[in-house]
């Protein structure tokens, strides 16, 4: 009598467990087993639901205690290690999986959990192996196809990760997972377009999906889409409001729209939500340095600095602050350590340079715009800079050849047509620094450029040109001592009263 009672509550727990009744499920299994403590069918439920109920402590010692019994159950031994994986347990999960696999050497699904436990532990060779055992064993399983990509992409092989997941939509095309690691491996790959219709076939099936969205949200920032992004990121924060990378990505959005105060106040939420993280101090200084607020770029940079000294970013970061500062010992201390973290560090390196060329130091500046060039030989800025200091150690062929470079990579730099036409007057080339400098002014009529056509013009005797080429320059920076000298020389050459 006590065991057929048992029996049907074991058995009403098992109906109600399958209807979600968890709670009503595990007291008829208690029940049961104050009947027959030694129940292993009621043992065996209330095991699976505690599993159910996220109580996978528990549902490991119930499991545990089968085994003792029967070391040789394969369900609780299946069931057991699926609870260390949920638990991040993987070393304990593997053994009872391959346990299983000698008892049962064509149980698939204790295969693919050991696969599973092995991607856990990072075992990536292992898990891949595993996978593709159970691809052989399961053709129809889209969910090894996928684990199989998943392995593919961790190795960073994001073109043979796309094969495997073609192979598990070819099982189900509606495969939702295999979906959003096809996206991904195509974003890798650069296939920004493929990516977003994988992510856009999700969201057709699962609207909501916050993964897909915050996919998307990142796709569309990298195709110049930021007011969608921003909008995507949106619905993920009222889906999930304390989701930290979501209001970052958020954050950056918005940075790329050019709204960086909206910007900045993201980043504070970031600091809030994750106050010992650098990278939310980072990221809400470079919004405050683009905002004008350079004292608070520095405090937030210097922030980050502190949490992570080894970041080269981060140094790098201050010290673009302190330069705009006007704060060049400073920023030219930040660049150099930066550069200690990272010798191969390209704005480091062309930041420090422009110091050292301003400062005077030109083998320093030369040194570091060399380098610069030798890993980044079309840098148009870099070839200009180098350029210079060439110019300026009085080498103004030499100087002309970089101008040259830069001016092949972008014909609309007016630095390298300026720069130029100073190497060709230098050399007593008028005519060719005349067109460098009528080019410059085209494309940016500073004050400088006209003054030095103006100079061009005078000295090639065309006086009435210069001197308008003077007014103009005195007309955008009517302080300059050095323009109205100039001026006054030419009248007085040409017979004109000064300030006439």
């Amino acid at each position: 009598m006590r065991a057929d009672l048992g029996a049907a509550l074991a058995g009403r727990a098992v109906s109600l467990r399958s209807l979600g009744r968890l709670d009503d499920a595990a007291a008829d299994a208690q029940k049961a087993l104050t009947l027959d403590p030694l129940d292993r069918a009621a043992r065996h439920v209330l095991a699976a639901v505690r599993f159910d109920q996220g109580k996978f402590d528990e549902a490991v010692q119930l499991y545990s205690g089968l085994l003792q019994g029967n070391a040789n159950d394969a369900v609780a031994l299946i069931n057991r290690g699926t609870a260390y994986l949920a638990l991040n347990d993987a070393p304990k999960a593997v053994p009872d999986f391959s346990a299983v696999i000698r008892l049962q050497p064509q149980n698939s699904m204790a295969v693919y959990y050991r696969g599973v436990g092995y991607a856990q532990a990072q075992m990536w060779e292992r898990a891949d192996a595993d996978f593709q055992m159970v691809t052989r064993m399961r053709p129809d399983f889209a969910d090894g196809f996928y684990q199989r990509g998943m392995t593919w992409l961790a190795r960073d092989r994001a073109d043979w990760a796309e094969e495997q997941f073609d192979l598990a939509l070819k099982v189900d095309a509606r495969h939702v997972q295999s979906l959003l690691g096809r996206a991904d491996a195509r974003n890798r790959r650069n296939n920004l377009q493929g990516a977003l219709a994988d992510v856009e076939a999700v969201l057709a099936v699962q609207p909501n999906n916050t993964e897909a969205l915050a996919m998307r949200g990142g796709l569309r920032v990298a195709l110049g889409q930021v007011t969608e992004a921003i909008g995507d990121y949106d619905r993920v924060l009222q889906a999930q409001p304390a989701n930290l990378t979501a209001v970052a990505n958020r954050a950056t959005a918005l940075a790329r729209s050019g709204n960086y105060s909206e910007a900045h106040s993201a980043f504070t939420q970031v600091v809030e939500m994750a106050p010992n993280d650098w990278r939310g101090y980072a990221a809400r200084g470079t919004a405050a340095r683009l905002l004008g607020r350079n004292a608070d770029a520095i405090a937030d940079h210097s922030r980050a600095v502190a949490l992570a000294p080894d970041i080269a970013a981060n140094h790098f970061s201050l010290g673009v602050d302190r330069m705009v500062s006007g704060d060049g010992p400073g920023a030219l201390a930040d660049f150099t350590a930066a550069l200690a973290r990272d010798p191969r560090f390209v704005d480091a390196l062309a930041a420090r340079g422009e110091l050292q060329l301003r400062a005077g130091a030109l083998a320093q500046a030369g040194a570091d715009f060399d380098a610069v060039l030798a890993v980044a030989p079309r840098s148009a800025g870099v070839l200009v800079n180098r350029g210079i200091v060439h110019h300026r150690a009085g080498d103004a062929a030499a100087a002309r050849k970089f101008f040259d470079a830069a001016l092949a990579i972008e014909p609309r730099s007016f630095s390298a047509f300026y720069n130029r036409g100073n190497a060709f007057a230098a050399e007593g080339a008028f005519e060719q620094a005349l067109a460098d400098y009528t080019a410059a002014i085209a494309i940016q009529p500073t004050a400088e450029a006209h003054h030095n056509r103006a100079n061009a013009l005078a000295a090639l005797g065309r006086n009435d040109d210069a001197l308008k080429g003077y007014e103009a320059a005195i007309a955008q920076d009517p302080g300059n001592a050095l323009y109205a000298a100039n001026r006054a020389k030419l009248r007085e050459l040409m017979g004109l009263p000064n300030g006439g």
